[in-house]
Order: structure tokens, then sequence, then C-alpha cells
């Protein structure tokens, strides 16, 4: 998978707010994240392609992860928990 597709495509589903973060004044835990994909960026080259990077002296690591975890959520969103069903997360059925 093209690091520029996984980069675009959570994007889009953070911009449309299918993904939302937690604010890391109240789960510091999600910080590195956030700090993270604050400084994530995009150059432009000469030839006209757009190239997504980390400035010198900080990783994408947790910024790639977020868009491999996130890559399917729009094609097979989430289905609602049941009431009664605390801390289960029901996902739709997959084939592999």
């Amino acid at each position: 998978m093209p690091k520029r597709q996984l980069v675009e495509k959570a994007s889009v589903l953070i911009q449309e707010a299918q993904v939302t973060f937690p604010d890391p004044k109240d789960n510091p835990e999600i910080e590195p994240l956030v700090n993270e994909m604050e400084a994530f960026t995009f150059k432009l080259t000469p030839s006209g392609n757009i190239v997504y990077q980390h400035p010198e002296g900080y990783h994408d690591d947790a910024v790639i992860a977020f868009c491999l975890a996130v890559w399917d959520l729009d094609e097979k969103p989430l289905k609602e928990q049941k009431e009664g069903e605390k801390g289960v997360m029901l996902f739709p059925e997959q084939e592999f």
C-alpha cells in the first residue's frame, strides 16, 4: 500500500468526522499520535508529485500505524453496540 494512499484516505476520514480523537488533556496517552500528526507534512516535488513526510527529528510511525488502522473503516463501519453489551465491539463480517 503506497504511503500516499494511506495518508490521504485517513485525512478524508478525519475531515468527514468518521474518525475522531479524544482530547489529549483528558487522555495523555494519545498525545504522541497527535504530536506526530500535527508535525506531519507534505511537499510538492518539481515533477508535481506530493510526498508525505515527517520533519527532521520527528517520526511518523504512529501516523502510519493510525492510517493502517483506519484503512477499511468507511467501507464497513463498526456496528453499534446493543444495550447491555458493555465493552464489546462488534465488527462487521469480513472475508479474508
